[in-house]
Order: structure tokens, then sequence, then C-alpha cells
């Protein structure tokens, strides 16, 4: 199996969020199983693209977010619902590091609201246990998430893909289609 991640700001442009749809239903054409995390704006214009459901893989901080069906939610304990204990602890870790690291905060001390949010921005990069990172990572920011330090989960989702070696493309970015050239490229 082939995994992306399709994230972006809630803002993006109508013309960006078109063009998520149609990458989402391409990239679905070539066999690509989509992670996302079910939020307003670019997460759902790429999961709009997606024409078979069991070709998305669809991460809630909670239950119903954002009246989503998706299965794969994180639980009062911050454990995704069909996940292993081992395995919510190793997503728990990666998002701690990514916390510590480039926004100088202690995780374990944010609300788990908040928490929630953040865990799930991790599981679109990594998918469920025994399943590959996914394979490049697309999103619209006008900010670049690699230089810029905003507590965003878009943010937080790319450098967490950026520090596990997942090809990053901004679609805000002139360069967006040769980048996903090199990535579909290398797969």
């Amino acid at each position: 199996m082939k995994f992306y991640t399709g994230i972006g700001s809630r803002n993006a442009p109508l013309k960006t969020l078109r063009l998520m749809k149609k990458l989402a239903f391409l990239l679905e054409k070539h066999n690509y199983i989509l992670r996302s995390g079910g939020s307003i704006g670019s997460d759902l214009a790429f999961e709009s693209g997606v024409k078979d459901k069991n070709n998305q893989n669809i991460f809630l901080p909670y239950k119903r977010f954002n009246k989503s069906k998706s299965n794969l939610y994180l639980d009062e304990n911050l454990n995704l619902s069909i996940s292993s204990l081992e395995y919510s602890n190793f997503i728990f870790k990666e998002t701690e590091r990514v916390w510590k690291k480039r926004f100088n905060q202690n995780f374990s001390k944010l609300p788990n609201y908040l928490k929630s949010y953040m865990l799930r921005n991790s599981y679109q990069v990594f998918g469920l246990k025994n399943e590959l990172n996914s394979e490049f990572l697309i999103y619209w920011s006008n900010i670049d998430c690699l230089i810029d330090s905003k507590k965003s989960g878009t943010c937080q989702t790319v450098i967490t893909g950026f520090n596990n070696n997942v090809p990053i493309i901004n679609l805000a970015l002139k360069n967006w289609k040769s980048e996903l050239r090199i990535a579909l490229k290398k797969q």
C-alpha cells in the first residue's frame, strides 16, 4: 500500500481547495491512500476527492469530530480507537519530541484536548501500526512551516513529516508540481 498525507490551512483559497480535491482523485487512481485529519478546509477538500472511502484514513482528535464517521479517533485516554497501547505510546513520544525540539514546550503539560489534536497530526504521518510512513505530504499554508515556528496543526504535521524524511510539498509554492513529480518518481 502507498500512503500520502493531505492537509493544510482551514483558510486555503477556493482555487487551492479544488486543486486538493483533484489531486486526491488522481492519486487514488494511482493506488494511493489518503491520510488526513477531518478539519474544515484543506483536510475536507482532500477527503472529498477520494471516491472509495476505503482509500482514506481520517484520523480524528475525538469521535465524530466535524461529524466524521471515521473510526480512527482518539479516546479519553489519548489512545487511538483501534491501536495498541504500545503503538499509542510511540506516537505520544514522537509528538512530544517534536514539541520539545521545535516549540520548546513540554507536551506532557498541555491539556488533553490539545494533546488529542497534536497526536492526531502525528498519526497522519505515521499511520497505523505496521504501516509505512506517508510517502509524501501535500499541504497548503501561506507560511513556510519549516522556517516559521507557528504553533499550528499544519506546521506540526509538516515538521513531523520532515523530521522523518517524508518529502514535503507546499501547494503555495511555485515549484510544487516539480516537487510532486520527484516524490512520485521515488515510489
